[in-house]
């Protein structure tokens, strides 16, 4: 019993995670690229615009963390993307 309820828990926890909305996303990337974790800030704002693409926000928050990462050739790629 308590196995089923561990891999009932287990699957909501991970169905949870793998659900996050782009603003969710945007708020979590928002928060590590405060605390200085720019590549894992890169991620949450690259997985936000996987999950709503037309939002310039991710877009342009993914480039401040490419800039902070002295990425200048990504960050110019990237706002090619926007045009």
């Amino acid at each position: 019993m308590m196995r089923i309820f561990f891999l009932i828990f287990f699957l909501l926890l991970y169905l949870h995670s793998v659900s996050q909305t782009a603003d969710e996303l945007i708020i979590s990337g928002t928060q590590k690229y405060a605390s200085g974790d720019y590549k894992n800030a890169v991620l949450d704002f690259s997985k936000a615009i996987k999950a709503d693409p037309k939002d310039v926000e991710p877009y342009l928050l993914r480039n401040l963390c490419y800039i902070k990462l002295e990425q200048y050739e990504t960050v110019a790629d990237d706002a090619t993307l926007l045009l």
